[in-house]
């Protein structure tokens, strides 16, 4: 999950990510690609997302035949090079169920004191994360806890 303190720390928003969410890849990603708190912003306003990438916009290819391009005259006629290429490039950018799959916004947010409580009890909408990461009021600083409660002050890999 990641979330993002609101700038007069009374709120918190967020989103649930399906793949990937251990330190070293979308900690690292969020580390590296989303300290501005804009961008961030961008991020969480996508809803929950099927995989994070450091582009939170979509690839061409998605954009023009959505989340099942595989299945596209364009992908069909690519050859093995091309298709090893756009698998390279595609982890790059975001995919979104909303966007991406047509699917209801899913985005979370709550008071400070109701994120407390779900983080104290594991009860957020998808149960416990593995991986929460939030950014808080200093700019660019991500924290992050995993699903044992481990809290580490900031990012590192």
């Amino acid at each position: 999950m990641i979330f993002k303190v609101s700038d007069d720390q009374t709120r918190v928003r967020g989103i649930y990510c399906h793949w990937d969410g251990y330190l070293e890849y979308n900690g690292a990603i969020l580390n590296e690609y989303y300290q501005d708190p804009a961008k961030v912003d961008r991020l969480i306003d996508l809803g929950a997302l099927s995989s994070l990438g450091a582009n939170p916009e979509q690839h061409p290819i998605v954009k023009k035949y959505g989340f099942d391009y595989i299945n596209s005259p364009e992908y069909e006629a690519m050859t093995d090079d091309e298709r090893n290429q756009l698998s390279k490039e595609i982890v790059n950018y975001t995919i979104a169920y909303h966007r991406d799959r047509g699917e209801e916004l899913d985005i979370m947010d709550m008071s400070l004191d109701e994120f407390s409580l779900n983080f104290a009890t594991g009860n957020f909408r998808y149960g416990g994360p593995e991986y929460l990461y939030l950014m808080g009021k200093e700019n660019g600083q991500w924290t992050w806890v995993n699903g044992r409660g481990r809290y580490v002050p900031k990012i590192t890999t």
